[in-house]
C-alpha cells in the first residue's frame, strides 16, 4: 500500500484564503481596478465595466460560484487577480485548488463526511446495515453535510426514513467506481467512513460491520465526535521516527490485507505509541515493515533508540556486533582479567559497551555508552613459583623440598595461600621442574673445611622420592605442612590433598623431630552424609611438555575451575591417607656414622692426596684403600645453618614396617674384609653444598705407606670403620632373629 501523505487537518475554504490575503491597506475597489488595469495592459479589450468588476470581486470573496468562475475560469485572469492582491507564490496553489473545488461543485457546500457503504458486504441484510447507520450516524448528526454511497442493490432497500435527513445526499454508483468517487468527494477534507483506507489516516474513520452485535465497529470509537470538534482524527505524534533508527533493508514480509479496517486503523495508532508498539512486535524491523505496509510512520521506542545508539557506538569502536553478557558473566570476565593477561575485548552488558584492555589506537572510547576497563593483572602465582625455581640447584631443593620456605617468603601474610598451594600442587603434578646445574666451587678444600669446622650437627636422613624406597605406596610427606594458622575454605579431604604434595627434591630429607609419612591416594564410590564430597582440585594428568606460557594458562583455567567448586561425579579419588613409615628411626646410628665420616674427612682434608676428575668431582684419599668422592657446589639461595643429611634405603616386605639401611658395603682389598660406609652424605650451609660418597680400590693402598704418621691416622680410621661394620652386621643378625 502506498503511503498516503497527511493533509491539512482543517482545509480552508476559498473565502477564508482570499480574506486572509486581502491587503489591509487597500480597498476591494482598488484591487478590482488594479486587476482590470493589468488585463488591459496585457492587451485584453473585451472587458466588463469597472463597476461590474468591483461587484464580482466582492461576490467572489463571499464564494459565489458565478463570481469565482469570472475570476478563476481562465488561468490568466486568476494570476492577474493574485498579482493585484500581492499573494506570495507559496500561497497561490492552495487558493487555486480551493477555487477549482468551487467550480467543480458549482458552489455547493462540499461534504464533510463520506459514507462508503459499497464495501459493507458482511451485513446479513441491508436492513441491519441501514439500522446501524441510522442509529450511529444519521440520528446523532455529528458531521454534516454528508454523502452516502450505495450500490443499486442497496439503494433499492434504502429506508424512506433517510429522506428526512436533508443534509445527507445519496449517490448510487458501481462498486468498482467507489475508490475514484470517494477520492473526488474527499478532496475538500471530508472524513471518509469506510473499511478501506483511501485517504490520509487523519481523515479515515475505519468502520466494520459486526454481524454478531449488529453495529458498526468504529476505530476510533469517538471518531465522529473528534472530527466534528477538531476537523481531523489525528494519529499520535511521532517524535522519533523508527525509520531513522533502523536500517530499512531486508524488512520482513508482512500481510496487512488480511486485517479488517478496524484492525488496521488501530495498528496505526499503536505503532505510534511507545508502550503499545512493543506489544505488537519486539523486533523493530517487523514494526517498521507493518508501518510501511499501512502507509504511516512508526515511533521509535526508548529501547529502539537505545539500540540505535549502541549500534552507532559499536561502529565508532570499529568492531563487529559484540557478544552480549549478563552482569554476572562480565564480573567473572573481569575477575579472570585480574588474574591473567587479557586481550582487548569488547562486550555488551545491558545497555552499555565495555572495552576491556583496549589497544592504544582504539577509537570510539569517548562515547557515552562505552565503558573502559584497563586491568594490569599481577604475575600469576604459577609464573612466580616457576621463575623462582628456575634458578634453584639441587642444594636449594634439598633445603626446601616442599617449597614451604619459598611460599612463606613470597606470601608472608598468607593472604594468597590458597592459589599458592594450588600452584604448587599443579607444578608437582605437571612435572617439568628440575634443578639447574650447580656451579663447582673452585676452592673445594676451604669450602669443605668451613663445613667441617663447626660442631657436628644432628644427622638428618633422606629417602628417595622415586623408586623402591616407597614402592607403590604413594609419596613421602610430613604431618606438619604449611602453617597451621593458614585457614583454607576447603573440606578436610581437599585441604589434606592440597597441603601434601610430593617432594620437589629427588631425595626427601627429614629430621628426627618430623619423621616422614606415606601419603596414599584413597578411592571411594560415595561419601557419607557426614563427609562432604571433596572439591575437584583439577590437577593435570599425563601432561605433555609444552611451552611454559601454555602450561601457566592451563593452571589459571584449572584454578578457576577449582574456585568454582566443581564436584566429582561417580568415583572419587581425590583424598589421601597419611600413614607413618615406621615408628622409630636409627638416629643414634646415623649420628655415629656421621661422626666417623666427619673424623675421616677432617683428618684427610689437609694432608691426604686428592685429585679433581673431569666431571668436577674431587677424589680424596682416606687411607686403607678408601677414598671419598666429593662434589662441592654452590647454591642459589642461602640455605641457612649447617645441616648434614645421610641417605638411607628402605626395604619393604608386605605390610611390615620397612627396614632402614644407612650403609653400603665396599671392598677395599685389605685383609679380605668388606667394609660398610655411609650410603651418601650431603652437607649444606649458607651457599655451599657438599655431596660425599665413598669408594674403595687396591690401587689406593700405595698412597700412604704403613708406618707413616698419616698412615697411622688412616689405620685408625680403617679400624673404626671395621668396628662400625661389625656392629652393623651384628645388628642385622639380631633383626633377622626378631623376624
Amino acid at each position: 500500500m502506498a503511503i498516503i501523505p497527511s493533509e491539512d487537518l482543517t482545509p480552508m475554504t476559498l473565502t477564508d484564503l482570499l480574506r486572509q490575503h486581502l491587503p489591509p491597506e487597500r480597498s476591494q475597489k482598488s484591487i478590482a481596478m488594479d486587476w482590470l488595469h493589468r488585463l488591459q495592459k496585457a492587451g485584453h479589450t473585451r472587458l466588463r465595466a469597472p463597476s461590474y468588476v468591483e461587484s464580482q470581486f466582492s461576490r467572489c470573496i463571499r464564494g459565489v460560484a458565478g463570481a469565482v468562475r469570472f475570476f478563476f475560469a481562465e488561468r490568466e485572469y486568476a494570476v492577474a487577480l493574485l498579482d493585484a492582491m500581492s499573494v506570495p507564490e507559496s500561497a497561490r496553489v492552495s487558493i487555486l485548488t480551493a477555487a477549482d473545488l468551487v467550480l467543480k461543485t458549482n458552489g455547493e457546500t462540499p461534504a464533510r463526511l463520506v459514507l462508503d457503504a459499497t464495501r459493507w458486504s458482511s451485513a446479513p441484510t441491508p436492513k441491519q446495515l441501514f439500522d446501524a447507520l441510522r442509529i450511529q450516524v444519521v440520528e446523532p448528526q455529528l458531521v454534516q453535510p454528508a454523502v452516502l454511497l450505495l450500490t443499486d442493490s442497496l439503494y433499492d432497500m434504502l429506508p424512506r426514513s433517510f429522506d428526512g435527513a436533508t443534509w445527507l445526499r445519496v449517490e448510487v454508483i458501481d462498486a468498482a467506481e467507489a475508490d475514484a468517487r470517494v477520492s473526488e468527494l474527499s478532496e475538500a477534507g471530508a472524513l471518509v467512513m469506510s473499511p478501506i483506507s483511501t485517504v490520509a489516516p487523519e481523515r479515515w474513520l475505519a468502520a466494520d460491520y459486526d454481524a454478531n452485535t449488529g453495529v458498526l465497529v468504529l476505530e476510533p470509537a469517538d471518531g465522529l465526535a473528534r472530527f466534528a470538534r477538531d476537523g481531523a482524527i489525528s494519529l499520535p505524534t511521532v517524535t522519533h521516527d523508527l525509520a531513522g533508527c533502523v536500517a530499512a533493508t531486508d524488512l520482513p514480509t508482512v500481510d496487512v490485507d488480511k486485517l479488517s479496517g478496524v484492525e488496521r486503523r488501530r495498528l496505526m495508532v499503536q505503532l505510534r505509541d511507545d508502550d503499545s508498539a512493543e506489544k505488537i512486535a519486539q523486533d523493530p524491523l517487523k514494526r517498521l515493515a507493518i508501518a510501511q505496509a499501512l502507509g504511516v510512520s512508526a515511533t521509535a521506542t526508548p529501547r529502539d533508540r537505545r539500540e540505535a545508539e549502541l549500534r552507532i557506538a559499536t561502529r565508532g569502536l570499529g568492531a563487529p556486533t559484540p557478544p552480549n553478557l549478563d552482569a554476572k558473566a562480565f564480573d567473572k570476565m573481569l575477575e579472570r582479567a585480574r588474574r591473567r593477561p587479557h586481550p582487548p575485548t569488547i562486550v555488551r552488558v545491558g545497555d552499555e559497551l565495555h572495552c576491556l584492555n583496549p589497544a592504544g589506537d582504539q577509537t570510539g572510547l569517548d562515547h557515552r555508552l562505552v565503558r573502559v576497563h584497563r586491568i594490569d593483572p599481577p604475575v600469576p602465582w604459577i609464573s612466580r613459583l616457576r621463575a623462582e625455581l628456575a634458578t634453584w640447584t639441587i642444594g636449594d631443593f634439598e633445603a626446601d623440598p616442599f617449597l614451604l620456605d619459598l611460599m612463606e617468603r613470597l606470601d608472608p601474610d598468607g593472604r594468597d595461600r590458597l592459589p599458592v598451594l594450588h600452584a604448587r600442587a599443579w607444578l608437582s603434578a605437571a612435572g617439568g621442574v628440575a634443578a639447574r646445574p650447580a656451579e663447582q666451587v673452585a676452592d673445594w678444600r676451604n669450602a669443605l673445611r668451613a663445613l667441617l669446622s663447626g660442631p657436628i650437627p644432628q644427622a638428618m636422613l633422606s629417602v628417595a622420592r622415586d623408586g623402591e624406597d616407597r614402592g607403590e605406596r604413594g609419596f613421602f610427606t610430613f604431618e606438619s605442612h604449611v602453617r597451621s594458622s593458614d585457614s583454607l575454605p576447603l573440606d578436610p579431604h581437599t585441604e589434606r590433598r592440597l597441603r601434601h604434595v610430593p617432594s620437589f627434591s629427588s631425595r626427601v630429607p627429614f629430621g628426627r623431630s618430623a619423621p616422614p609419612s606415606i601419603a596414599s591416594n584413597t578411592s571411594n564410590d560415595r561419601w557419607s552424609y557426614q563427609q562432604p564430597s571433596p572439591t575437584r582440585l583439577v590437577l593435570p594428568h599425563d601432561v605433555v611438555a609444552q611451552d611454559q606460557h601454555t602450561l601457566d594458562d592451563q593452571w589459571l583455567d584449572a584454578y578457576e575451575a577449582f574456585q568454582a567448586g566443581a564436584r566429582f561425579a561417580g568415583k572419587i579419588a581425590n583424598s589421601i591417607y597419611l600413614g607413618p613409615v615406621r615408628d622409630t628411626w636409627p638416629c643414634h646410628d646415623a649420628d655415629t656414622l656421621l661422626s666417623i665420616a666427619w673424623l675421616a674427612l677432617s683428618a684427610s682434608l689437609d694432608h691426604a692426596p686428592a685429585v679433581r676428575s673431569p666431571n668436577g668431582t674431587v677424589l680424596l684419599s682416606l687411607g686403607g684403600g678408601i677414598a671419598a668422592e666429593i662434589g662441592v657446589t654452590s647454591t642459589t639461595n642461602d640455605v641457612g645453618p649447617l645441616r648434614a643429611i645421610l641417605s638411607c634405603g628402605l626395604a619393604w616386605s608386605g605390610s611390615s614396617p620397612p627396614r632402614v639401611s644407612l650403609t653400603t658395603p665396599i671392598a677395599a682389598g685389605v685383609d679380605h674384609i668388606d667394609y660398610t660406609v655411609p650410603r651418601g652424605i650431603v652437607l649444606l650451609a649458607e651457599h655451599v653444598r657438599a655431596e660425599i660418597h665413598f669408594t674403595a680400590s687396591p690401587l689406593l693402598l700405595g698412597l700412604c705407606p704403613r708406618g707413616s704418621a698419616t698412615s697411622a691416622v688412616h689405620v685408625s680410621a680403617v679400624e673404626a670403620a671395621r668396628r662400625a661394620a661389625e656392629a652393623e652386621e651384628a645388628r642385622r643378625a639380631a633383626d633377622d632373629d626378631d623376624d
